[in-house]
């Protein structure tokens, strides 16, 4: 019983299936010695992402940045051209943005979903726009289909941001490459707590435009990749609410899941074989985080604010938002209960030009949302925010 009273509800969860160990040691083996004879782990990576994605082209690499600004470098427009993307995104796209060359623009998200609206979309481009970026935010896929029209008729290449929905998928087809290209931050949702980014697409001549930039790069330092898989080990002990019971304490600020895009240029071969065991066991993980979502989503207050799920969507929830009319008020209660918020979790890159966008990233709290959860820990995470809910 005493374990249970130690029990603590932590906000993220990540995805570490049996077999990583190993994976990792496979992984940092081929690359002390490489086998001529097999694939490879980044090889075999991108084979496994490839089938999980639908593309026919997938390039892993170390920084999720990196892979944005070498995909919009790849695209040959010219200096200072403008690239839309949602007032609501991570903000290292802004930066990988400007490191390519261009000229980033905030437009409003949609109140109901927080994606990329159409209208503001069509009413921001202009004779220098050369690209279009939509985010999957909090893992809910965009309505691809209407942002996909609005990107045709403006003869636009529309980019997905998927690092939160690894996983989800728009009318029964994964997100990810169902655009031009498709960027992912593997930190960012469910898949892995040990780093990397993945390029996906359709379009051979683009992808191999990427894969000739990386050719004078070198792989990572075995100190880096070390640091980052303890962190990713601690990151994947805390994702259960018995071992945060124990040490949430002790960590005022647990491992975060959000990754802030910088890195190495390469990904290491051992962190690669630890993504290609997440995604062959990706499915049942994200079963179960649908599972939990659905029951917390039923459980809240019938007036509270969800993100709206567009008609065809099958999220990844990677976390699920709600507003708050005091964010940090419901954190501090919450806590006080043991369920842990987390609070801060939008950014608007618009900085207050789009008051929709800031009035979410002001409001906006993301409650815990994983596997790990059981059902009294939904119970006490409904009650727990129930009235503090916009």
């Amino acid at each position: 019983m005493a374990i249970l009273r130690l029990r603590r509800i932590p906000s993220v969860g990540a995805h570490r299936p049996p077999g990583t160990s190993w994976a990792l040691t496979r992984g940092a083996l081929h690359a002390i010695a490489p086998d001529p004879a097999a694939p490879g782990p980044l090889r075999g990576l991108a084979q496994e992402a490839g089938f999980h994605l639908q593309a026919r082209h997938v390039v892993p690499l170390g920084s999720a940045s990196v892979a944005l600004e070498l995909l919009l470098t790849a695209l040959e427009s010219p200096p200072r051209s403008q690239v839309i993307l949602p007032a609501i995104a991570d903000p290292w796209v802004l930066q990988a943005v400007q490191a390519a060359g261009l000229r980033a623009t905030p437009v409003e998200v949609a109140p109901d979903t927080l994606h990329l609206d159409p209208a503001a979309l069509a009413a921001a481009a202009g004779p220098t726009t050369v690209a279009v970026l939509v985010a999957h935010t909090a893992g809910v896929a965009c309505d691809l289909d209407a942002l996909g029209a609005c990107c045709a008729r403006l003869g636009l290449p529309m980019i997905e941001l998927f690092g939160m929905a690894v996983g989800a998928r728009w009318r029964c087809r994964p997100v990810g490459a169902i655009g031009r290209a498709g960027v992912a931050a593997l930190d960012c949702g469910q898949l892995t707590p040990f780093g990397g980014a993945l390029v996906a697409s359709d379009d051979g001549a683009l992808v191999a435009a990427v894969r000739a930039a990386l050719s004078n790069h070198s792989l990572p330092a075995a100190r880096q990749v070390a640091g980052k898989v303890a962190r990713g080990h601690m990151r994947s002990l805390l994702a259960h609410p018995s071992a945060f019971g124990l040490l949430h304490r002790a960590l005022a600020h647990p491992a975060r899941s959000e990754d802030t895009g910088a890195g190495p240029v390469l990904l290491h071969p051992a962190q690669a074989e630890a993504i290609r065991n997440a995604l062959a066991q990706l499915e049942p993980h994200l079963d179960g985080c649908r599972e939990r979502a659905a029951q917390l989503r039923y459980a809240l207050p019938a007036t509270a604010w969800r993100q709206a799920v567009p008609d065809g969507a099958l999220p990844a929830w990677s976390q699920l938002l709600v507003r708050s009319h005091d964010p940090t008020g419901c954190a501090e209660a919450a806590l006080a209960a043991g369920v842990q918020l987390r609070t801060g979790v939008l950014t608007d890159l618009s900085q207050g030009a789009c008051p929709v966008a800031a009035q979410a990233a002001a409001e906006c709290i993301a409650l815990p949302c994983h596997r790990g959860l059981r059902d009294k820990d939904v119970e006490s995470i409904s009650t727990a925010v129930a009235g503090w809910l916009a």
